[in-house]
């Protein structure tokens, strides 16, 4: 067996300059500073393939500095208002793969981006709200192990630098107050693109081996709701969300790894993301009974949930379960005094896998649970 360490370093600085929020105008600039160390530290004879001692190091150093700004204007008395930002980002990485300190992999390399954003709301009253938001996000680079290279080099295939990802995301939304202020509903629809995936397919031997995996998009359509009711007390919610996910090109070699490890990869074209549920949804009731004479109240609190099945995150052909999760409590409390809860927990008693990576199952759902809590305060 073995023991696994993870120390780190790091110095943190972040200065910003903002407008007043007075007028049309509103602005913002800052820098961020950030220098890390990080370590993985493995004492072990586990991986030796001897059997023999084995002290292994990974260490990565980590400059970064980051310059943004934004600024919004309001136009015909806030009716409409645009924002427009930037951030320019600058990584300088130094990698090192140590065993018994001696090094066999390095790495010094400086990955650099500069993002814009774009946002238009539209406020037509004091009850609606629409807007646009374009947006790109990156991420620096990493780095294989000597491990990592050796088992990508004898699966057929190549790993070494990860260069950067990026993703580009379009937002079109809205937010409305209705029925006097009773209802409040959000909506959106978005489009995604994501470049040069940074993932870690399972190679032979159990080892990840992060690669460019390739290409991505993603659609998805969000919707909360949140209501009072007729009856006074009542609120009740709903969250719903569709995401259509799907690789649209693919690296070769992660059916190399696949092939070599003795499974096929369902990181490949047209297949869905891995940890990406298909359709989520949250149905939830809330109710406050009227105060008693003793400044003591009845509580209500019920919650359905439902979530679809997901890939696994490392394309190894396993999926979490799609599951779904019915819970039920009723209270009796006196605030800031005591409150006694009888409570229902996945009713439904449905058991499943809550997510799956590297091939391993992550997380059980906990059966169902009844009980009744009693809490004091003094």
């Amino acid at each position: 067996m073995g023991l696994a360490d993870f120390p780190s370093d790091s110095i943190t600085n972040e200065i910003r300059l903002s407008s007043s929020g007075s007028g049309h105008w509103n602005w913002i600039v800052g820098h961020y500073y950030r220098d890390s160390e990080g370590q993985q530290v493995t004492d072990s004879s586990f991986f030796a393939p001897t059997g023999g001692p084995f002290l292994n190091v990974l260490v990565l150093d980590s400059e970064t500095h980051s310059f943004f700004g934004e600024v919004s204007r309001e136009f015909a008395d806030g009716l409409v208002e645009v924002l427009v930002g930037v951030r320019a980002f600058e990584d300088k990485r130094t990698f090192q793969d140590l065993i018994f300190g001696l090094p066999v992999s390095t790495f010094d390399e400086e990955f650099d981006s500069a993002n814009p954003r774009l946002n238009i709301s539209l406020r037509p009253n004091d009850d609606a709200m629409y807007y646009l938001n374009y947006a790109e996000g990156f991420r620096s680079g990493v780095f294989a192990s000597g491990a990592a290279q050796a088992v990508a080099a004898n699966a057929g295939t190549t790993a070494g630098i990860v260069r950067p990802d990026s993703v580009k995301t379009l937002e079109i939304g809205g937010k409305w107050t209705l029925q006097d202020g009773a209802m409040n509903l959000e909506a959106a629809v978005y489009f995604s693109d994501w470049e040069d995936a940074q993932l870690q397919p399972l190679g032979p031997d159990g080892l990840p081996v992060p690669l460019n995996v390739g290409d991505a998009e993603i659609r998805g359509v969000d919707l909360a709701l949140t209501a009072t009711t007729g009856i006074n007390g009542l609120i009740i919610g709903l969250t719903a969300s569709y995401i259509d996910s799907e690789y649209t090109s693919v690296n070769p070699g992660v059916a190399v790894l696949a092939a070599a490890a003795g499974y096929s990869s369902s990181i490949a074209d047209g297949q869905n993301l891995g940890a990406v549920p298909e359709s989520s949804a949250t149905l939830s009731a809330d109710y406050t009974g009227p105060t008693f004479s003793n400044g003591a109240n009845i509580f209500v609190n019920s919650s359905y949930s439902y979530r679809d099945e997901q890939n696994d995150l490392s394309g190894f052909p396993a999926k979490a379960d799609a599951f779904e999760d019915l819970s039920l409590c009723i209270g009796y409390e006196k605030p800031e005094s005591w409150k006694v809860t009888l409570f229902g927990r996945n009713l439904s008693n449905d058991i499943g896998v809550l997510s799956s990576s590297y091939g391993t199952f992550i997380g059980v759902t906990r059966p169902r649970e009844v009980g009744l809590s009693v809490e004091l305060e003094f």
